[in-house]
């Protein structure tokens, strides 16, 4: 979604947050972005479609902050996972 002068709209909220990279995927183009674990994750440059054969035939950049690691450990946690 664009607004009327076709730029990115972004709803900034309290509860979601900006990766340490967000700065440089608005500076390089990115036209959409979702939440993801609270956070702002970029969809796309240009389109889905473009940037999916960029990807494959190209190289890429993302912003991937949003994504976690956890640990999971203790005397159950084989059973657990």
């Amino acid at each position: 979604m664009t607004t009327p002068n076709n730029t990115p709209l972004i709803q900034f909220g309290p509860r979601v947050r900006k990766s340490p990279f967000f700065a440089a995927t608005r500076r390089y183009g990115f036209n959409a972005y979702t939440t993801y674990t609270h956070m702002y994750m970029p969809l796309y440059y240009e389109d889905p479609v473009t940037d999916y054969w960029r990807l494959i035939n190209d190289v890429t950049l993302w912003d991937v902050a949003c994504q976690r690691q956890v640990e999971i450990t203790g005397a159950d946690a084989a059973r657990f996972v």
